[in-house]
């Protein structure tokens, strides 16, 4: 239904960022829709995984993460209608592996990334 829509029938107005965190930490699940260009994983899904939250996605890709479990994360089709089964919502976030959370951190990504430059 917005595929004819203007971007000026939007209102865009950026959030702060520590709005935008209480808003995460207060939710169960979170909605990520990757663009359909996308190569890997969002920004958020890390921050989802180290916050311990489950997410709905639209990228198939996280299907192949160590860190993948269908309890914590639903993949949907893009331009599909889907029901997401109640079941989802009512369990509990199955906690992941420490070592595999903190393989995805940021400082493990900027450690990796500095020792490459000192082997170069």
């Amino acid at each position: 239904s917005y595929k004819a829509a203007k971007p000026s029938d939007f209102q865009y107005k950026t959030i702060h960022k520590d709005k935008i965190r209480h808003i995460l930490e207060r939710s169960k699940v979170v909605i990520d829709i990757n663009h359909p260009d996308q190569k890997g994983l969002t920004i958020r899904t890390f921050e989802l995984l180290a916050m311990k939250k489950k997410m709905i996605t639209t990228n198939p890709e996280i299907k192949k993460y160590d860190f993948f479990n269908p309890n914590n994360i639903y993949v949907v089709k893009r331009d599909e209608e889907t029901e997401i089964p109640n079941e989802f919502f009512q369990t509990d976030y199955q906690v992941v592996d420490d070592g595999i959370v903190e393989k995805y951190s940021i400082e493990r990504w900027l450690f990796e990334i500095l020792e490459m430059q000192n082997e170069v």
